[in-house]
């Protein structure tokens, strides 16, 4: 049942084939998600602030992106290849999510004012503010997705 080891470099690339397409697919999901809304469904009332729905989406959207990053990282590189992911993700996401933090924190205003009106998805996406709970909660939905899917795959894989 067990086959012979997978080398190192093939659990690597499985870990960097995985992220690279958990990126892909989160930005494509919510870019998805920010069209069917619209921008008035997106933030709050002019401001750059999420709303509450949108945040649980883009977390669904996080959940999904990182379920098949696992999945892409144990069919490249093994079961090792999903927790070295997990491991990546869980560390980017926190360092991520410091940084925006931070960024928030250190302007003077607690959100940005918008124009009314539609706002395009590059402009929305250099000034959204997310809520403490999306911006550190992030990191573990990807840990745990990916884990998720590593472990669904492994588990499809040893059926057959």
């Amino acid at each position: 049942m067990n086959g012979p080891p997978i080398p190192l470099g093939r659990s690597i690339l499985g870990m960097f084939a995985g992220y690279l397409l958990s990126v892909v697919l989160l930005l494509l999901l919510v870019a998805l998600c920010y069209i069917e809304l619209g921008s008035e469904g997106v933030f709050v009332t002019n401001s750059y602030r999420d709303t509450s729905l949108f945040e649980i989406l883009k977390l669904a959207c996080g959940c999904i992106a990182a379920i098949a990053a696992g999945w892409l990282a144990v069919r490249i590189g093994g079961m090792r290849a999903a927790v070295m992911l997990a491991v990546l993700m869980a560390v980017t996401g926190l360092v991520n999510g410091s940084i925006s933090w931070s960024k928030q924190e250190s302007r003077k205003e607690p959100w940005l004012e918008r124009a009314p009106g539609t706002v395009n998805f590059t402009l929305a996406s250099e000034n959204t503010q997310n809520s403490a709970l999306y911006i550190f909660s992030l990191p573990f939905v990807g840990l745990v997705g990916s884990l998720a899917g590593g472990a669904l795959c492994a588990a499809i894989q040893r059926r057959r």
